[in-house]
């Protein structure tokens, strides 16, 4: 099955791209897939921190039709993850306060019943990633995950002078 394929770059690093659709290998591809990286770290997990770093967005050469796939993929794993959170969350308050469980114990069971909630959601992205990912890890690199091993190791022989993860 595969996994994603991690290169690590430090922030500061402008990345070098090979010359392929980064989803189909197509040569010469003549669009670009960008998207804001995520952050990782305590920052990360304040409200509205979003708005409060700046986070330079991720341009990936791409052909247009995978460019637009990939993008659609991405939206609709947002909405769909926002849905499950709300859903997972209003099913276990009404289902515990109905079944009379104790005013104490409701926060922890609803935590415990959206996580058992997103398992399902969070198994299926790690044997199933998407082309290309980012992750911003505590503002001094930024993880570059690829579905491709082989396009993997072409980005990271083009950007082998600053590559973490040798």
């Amino acid at each position: 099955m595969p996994m994603s394929n991690d290169v690590s770059l430090p922030a500061e690093v402008r990345p070098s791209w090979p010359p392929f659709c980064v989803k189909c290998r197509a040569a010469d591809p003549s669009a670009f897939y960008a998207f804001t990286p995520a952050r990782s770290g305590w920052l990360a997990m304040l409200p509205g921190s979003s708005w409060l770093v700046r986070r330079d967005p991720v341009v990936a050469p791409a052909c247009p039709a995978c460019a637009a796939k990939m993008g659609r993929a991405r939206l609709i794993g947002s909405v769909l993850s926002w849905v499950l959170l709300f859903v997972a969350l209003f099913t276990a308050l009404v289902v515990l306060r109905w079944t009379g469980v104790s005013a104490t114990w409701r926060p922890w069971l609803a935590s415990a019943m959206t996580f058992v909630c997103f398992m399902p959601l969070s198994i299926w992205h790690v044997f199933h990633p998407p082309p290309l990912n980012a992750t911003i890890m505590g503002g001094s690199r930024i993880d570059f995950e690829f579905a491709d091993e082989a396009y993997a190791s072409m980005f990271a022989g083009r950007n082998v002078d600053h590559v973490l993860n040798k």
